[in-house]
């Protein structure tokens, strides 16, 4: 299991233990998303709670101030101190993905991912995780990003089996047809 894993399993699990509801885990999500945000938004706030020569307390003070003005949950507050006492900051943007996936995988569904040369539609995910929910038998959701060098097409991911029905792999498929002589 990854770091960033551990990380948004202890998050969720102290959320559980709190006997928090899962509108209450919607804002835990939602606090860090805001706190990625503002890390890669602000990179006087990333070198502060990233540099060496801050101390670990520092960074805590800094950390803390911060989730207190965005109006953080206290746990969230706590966790954010955590991972900035820890030196793990640096972990975040993988940390709040990990936390997405766990919490999907603890309501038995599952997380994918879908990237597309162009920016999709929040109809066309919600279309696609419908057909792959149907597919796998769980709740599938989609984390979509964009690849220009995908030409057209997607790329789709879903419990580590890649669909790959891009422009780029079909003519790679063409290719190879014609120079090996496959079917």
């Amino acid at each position: 299991m990854s770091v960033s894993k551990s990380y948004a399993k202890a998050i969720l699990e102290s959320a559980k233990e709190m006997g928090l509801k899962s509108s209450d885990l919607d804002q835990i999500q939602s606090d860090l998303e805001s706190f990625r945000k503002a890390l890669n938004e602000s990179a006087e706030l990333n070198e502060a709670l990233t540099s060496p020569v801050v101390s670990s307390q520092n960074k805590v003070d800094i950390s803390e101030a911060v989730a207190a003005k965005m109006g953080f949950s206290q746990l969230t507050n706590h966790f954010v101190a955590l991972v900035s006492r820890k030196g793990r900051i640096d972990m975040f943007d993988d940390i709040a993905d990990s936390f997405m996936e766990v919490r999907l995988e603890a309501e038995g569904a599952t997380m994918g991912a879908v990237v597309s040369a162009e920016v999709l539609q929040q109809s066309d995910l919600e279309e696609l995780a419908t057909a792959f929910s149907k597919k796998t038998g769980k709740k599938t959701v989609f984390k979509a990003e964009v690849d220009p060098n995908l030409l057209a097409g997607l790329k789709v991911t879903v419990s580590g089996v890649t669909y790959d029905g891009s422009l780029r792999a079909q003519l790679q498929q063409l290719r190879d047809q014609m120079v090996y002589g496959t079917a």
